[in-house]
């Protein structure tokens, strides 16, 4: 578990059910889009999609940026 070591707690929990949170984008986009990231997610999203980068590569980037 991750999370605010001082109180045990999470601080944040995303899930992406491919459009069933929100439409037409996905949930790390939508949360990228308002946080001022959307650029940037929209380049890792596409680098996945090609096969330029793995999952992996999205999920630990995305971890440095909402931590």
């Amino acid at each position: 578990m991750t999370g605010d070591s001082r109180s045990g707690r999470w601080r944040l929990a995303c899930f992406d059910l491919d459009g069933t949170l929100v439409r037409g984008t996905s949930v790390s986009r939508h949360l990228a889009d308002r946080s001022g990231r959307g650029k940037r997610m929209a380049e890792l999203e596409r680098l996945y999609a090609t096969g330029e980068i793995s999952n992996s590569v999205v999920a630990e980037e995305q971890a440095r940026e909402f931590r």
